[in-house]
């Protein structure tokens, strides 16, 4: 979990109490860190008298690297019972082995 603390905006809830949200400046306007991926995919097809049948293996995201998708915002206990904001980037899927079969006339 990333421990960069984010600005807070008070709000107050239905009930009354004093809280805390993130309010984005602009929607979608803070760019993500880079995005890696490398699949790999290797076919297999066999002519039979009804058609052609394929086969086939691909590993998606071969190299594993973690990309970021979005972010999770927090809470987290400070000081003197004082709560922050932490950031918490959400990744793709790691390593995705597929198969499959398909069949053409």
């Amino acid at each position: 979990m990333s421990k960069k603390t984010l600005g807070r905006h008070k709000v107050t809830t239905e009930d009354g109490r004093l809280d805390f949200t993130v309010l984005p400046d602009k929607l979608y306007g803070s760019r993500l860190p880079n995005y890696h991926r490398l699949d790999a995919r290797a076919t297999r097809t066999k002519k039979t008298e009804r058609g052609e049948v394929g086969f086939y293996l691909e590993l998606v995201n071969l190299t594993n690297h973690k990309n970021v998708f979005g972010y999770d915002y927090l809470r987290s206990p400070g000081t003197n019972g004082s709560q922050n904001l932490v950031r918490d980037p959400e990744t793709w899927f790691t390593i995705l082995p597929l198969t499959g079969i398909s069949w053409t006339r």
